[in-house]
């Protein structure tokens, strides 16, 4: 008799025990549903953007537009600033479609204390401009011009100059970090659009 009431109390206890355990989990899985679930929070502090990185080197041609008639010539600046970090040197590689430009001359920029010697190299639809420090100096580099291109242009039409880019890579356009010979090229600015009357 006791062991019957003893087996009926302990069984009672187990499903009382097996029901909580399951209320709780029930429970948890509802609170992680309505968490998951929940609409975005009207919160201030929930749509404050993500601050963006500064770019270590940025590379742009300047102007950002051209207008031309056929067979007149146009002048593009290519600009880079390394936000004052010492660098070795930098590579633009600018791509163009050769049916609509022709390139005349890659000239220096007529700067003041320029440290830098100029190379170019030219093939069918793609410039590569080379600047390299001439000395061992530890002069921080500002923006600046690193060359002036100047086109022909060839037919009506509209064209683009852009930048052959690849982030993070030391193929492609680059500015060389003089203290590990990183590239540190963050930001390229769009191409420039010429429109050929």
């Amino acid at each position: 008799n006791n062991t019957n009431t003893f087996l009926s109390e302990h069984r009672r206890s187990m499903i009382i025990v097996i029901g909580v355990v399951l209320i709780l989990i029930l429970g948890v899985i509802v609170v992680v549903s309505a968490i998951r679930n929940r609409p975005p929070s009207d919160s201030p502090i929930a749509r404050i953007p993500t601050p963006m990185k500064e770019p270590r080197g940025e590379m742009w041609l300047d102007p950002a537009a051209n207008t031309a008639t056929s067979g007149e010539q146009i002048t593009v600046q290519v600009m880079i600033d390394a936000h004052n970090t010492e660098i070795n040197g930098s590579d633009a590689i600018i791509n163009y479609d050769p049916v609509y430009l022709e390139v005349i001359s890659v000239d220096e920029p007529n700067e003041p204390d320029r440290e830098f010697i100029l190379f170019d190299r030219q093939s069918d639809g793609q410039l590569q401009i080379t600047t390299v420090k001439s000395s061992a100096s530890n002069t921080a580099t500002p923006q600046m011009t690193i060359a002036v291109v100047t086109f022909s242009t060839l037919r009506p039409g509209t064209t683009t100059l852009g930048f052959e880019y690849r982030p993070g890579s030391t193929v492609g356009s680059t500015i060389v970090r003089a203290r590990d010979s990183e590239n540190i090229l963050d930001k390229v600015t769009g191409a420039t659009s010429i429109v050929i009357k």
